[in-house]
């Protein structure tokens, strides 16, 4: 058996070393990745609940029912498809009570879905 040795490998392995070595500090660079996982946590940690709605066509207001919501949450909305990502600059949230979110937006002649998530 004969074994044959690319001559590219090692300038691989060299060009893979300097990369590691050009990044500086890794231990520094670590606890900086560790220290945003923590702060991930931590608002994860927060998010009280989630949900969907979709918009009725012709309309300017949709209410969305949801026990969890109170009036201290903070609400964030996420497009769940690409024409309600196209329309997400004319969607709001208007106004936050006890159960209760109502989204604001802008009439259209098709439903908009959007996913969210609530944190107190």
């Amino acid at each position: 058996m004969r074994i044959v040795r690319d001559p590219r490998l090692a300038k691989k392995i060299n060009d893979m070393i300097g990369l590691i070595e050009g990044q500086g500090d890794i231990g520094k660079q670590l606890r900086e990745i560790k220290a945003s996982i923590e702060a991930l946590k931590a608002l994860v940690g927060k998010v009280r609940g989630s949900g969907e709605f979709e918009t009725a066509p012709d309309t300017g207001e949709t209410i969305v029912l949801d026990p969890q919501i109170t009036s201290k949450c903070r609400v964030t909305l996420a497009p769940h498809n690409s024409w309600s990502a196209d329309a997400i600059g004319s969607v709001w949230v208007q106004d936050i009570s006890n159960g209760v979110l109502t989204i604001g937006h802008v009439r259209n002649e098709e439903s908009l879905r959007f996913n969210y998530i609530f944190t107190e």
